[in-house]
């Protein structure tokens, strides 16, 4: 990048005392004094203005996608909790796709086996309906198949009423999630690249 060297009002830097610092404020050049920064040749009036948008759009959009419930649901392994912010009452699912076809299982942990007492309660279908069927072990009328009703049907916008945690295993392969980013998504590196 080419470097100029030109004069910027004073009121155009910001002094990091910390690190003993000036840096523009509009191309973010520094030096220990001001006379000594070398402007960039992006360097104009309200070049900051355009970089500091830049990066609340990005961080935005990073914060709208820490955590996908559809895409953690639809991923093949989830186990997750959801539970009410009005009651706090937490029902814990696990949504398995099955082998062949576009249906997921789903079932409720019933019992103090976090690994294997899943109890099935309804499917989803491949045009993404969750339906009960004769094999289902709770009722329409259940807190727990209203509570995961509900929530499937508001995967968009639950977040004012419920809450919801994974494990810590990833949605897709079901591996310990050990990475901070990776915990916030639910989904291993590898992983959420293919969902």
């Amino acid at each position: 990048m080419t470097e100029l060297n030109f004069t910027v009002p004073q009121d155009e830097y910001t002094h990091f005392e910390d690190i003993g610092e000036y840096v523009c404020n509009n191309c973010g050049a520094h030096a220990s004094e001001k006379f000594l920064v070398k402007h960039y040749e992006t360097c104009k009036d309200g070049e900051s203005k355009k970089w500091e948008k830049f990066y609340e759009d990005a961080n935005k959009e990073e914060t709208d996608e820490t955590f996908n419930a559809e895409k953690f649901i639809f991923a093949g392994n989830a186990i997750f909790t959801i539970r009410s912010k009005k009651t706090g009452t937490r029902f814990t699912y696990k949504v398995s796709k099955a082998k062949d076809g576009d249906i997921w299982f789903v079932g409720l942990l019933s019992g103090p086996d976090n690994n294997a007492d899943y109890q099935y309660i309804g499917i989803i279908t491949s045009d993404k309906k969750f339906i009960r069927t004769k094999r289902s072990k709770v009722g329409y009328e259940a807190p727990s198949f209203k509570g995961f009703n509900w929530f499937f049907n508001h995967l968009h916008n639950y977040q004012s009423q419920a809450e919801v945690y994974h494990e810590g295993r990833c949605g897709r392969c079901g591996r310990r999630l050990t990475v901070p980013e990776s915990i916030e998504s639910g989904f291993g590196p590898e992983c959420i690249r293919k969902v």
